[in-house]
Formats: structure tokens, C-alpha cells, sequence
């Protein structure tokens, strides 16, 4: 005997007490909801089957549509793409110096690490990192007191 077949034996009772008791209770909904739909304009002759029908379409496995979608097909207008409205980067963000100069160098020892380089990826890449580095020095470097009150053009 399987395991399954023992358990249905064991448990069948309250199983199947429990499926009837469902069922009634679908039953009891549909008899109940049935007035109620009757009573709407143009649903005067509403049978058990189609509320059967409309309940059965309620449930996430029968939806099609969510309810942005819906509006959007009755106002001719293309859905909303959600996953692009939910960036938390803006789209400008300028890199800072230093942030430039640590990432160059990293990829500088990349670069110099690699077998497939030649000496002229290499020379663009330390050029590159020495122009981030020394706008880095040059933005970090502490103003003189007398730069403030000589004029530029000097």
C-alpha cells in the first residue's frame, strides 16, 4: 500500500467533509449573489452558470490585465514602463576627481597586468590617470590669502 494511499485512508473523512463544506459554501454564495446581480440594469437574466462564470474569472490565474493596463486601454495611452520611472540615479552625475583618479589607477594596474596590453594602452591609461591626479591635487591645494585681492588678468 503507498504512502498516499494510506494517508487518503486515514484522513478521507475530514477531507472529504471539508470539500463539501466548500462546496456548500460556493453554493450558498452563488444563490445569494444571484438576486443581487438581477437587480443591476441589463442583468435581469442572469443564471447560476454565469455567476459560476464571473466568479471564476475573479481569481489572479484568470486576470489579464492589472488595473494600470486597463486604464491605459480604454484612454489610448501606452502603459507605463514602471521599472524606468523607479531609477534611483540621476541621469547628470558628474564624477568628482578623485573618484576618477582611484578608478584609472585601478584600471592603470589592470591594464599593466594584462597580457593582451601593448606599452601604448598603457602610456594612455597613466596619461589619463596623471591628468584625474592632478586636478585632484590642483582642486585639494589650499588657496593663498593673496590670491583673493590680486586681480586675475595678472
Amino acid at each position: 500500500m503507498s504512502f498516499i494511499s494510506q494517508c487518503v485512508e486515514q484522513k478521507s473523512e475530514p477531507i472529504i467533509q471539508c470539500s463539501l463544506n466548500k462546496a456548500e459554501q460556493r453554493e450558498a454564495n452563488k444563490s445569494e449573489i444571484l438576486p443581487l446581480i438581477k437587480c443591476i440594469p441589463g442583468c435581469e437574466d442572469a443564471t447560476e452558470h454565469t455567476v459560476t462564470e464571473w466568479l471564476s474569472c475573479g481569481t489572479e490565474a484568470n486576470q489579464l490585465y492589472t488595473d494600470e493596463e486597463i486604464i491605459s486601454l480604454v484612454q489610448n495611452k501606452p502603459p507605463n514602463d514602471s521599472d524606468l520611472e523607479e531609477t534611483d540615479e540621476p541621469q547628470n552625475v558628474l564624477v568628482s576627481h578623485s573618484e576618477a583618479a582611484n578608478t584609472l589607477e585601478t584600471a592603470l594596474r589592470y591594464i599593466e597586468q594584462s597580457e593582451n596590453a601593448t606599452s601604448t594602452d598603457i602610456m594612455f591609461m597613466r596619461h589619463w590617470h596623471n591628468i584625474a591626479s592632478t586636478s585632484r591635487i590642483t582642486l585639494l591645494r589650499q588657496t593663498n590669502l593673496t590670491n583673493f585681492f590680486t586681480p586675475k588678468d595678472r
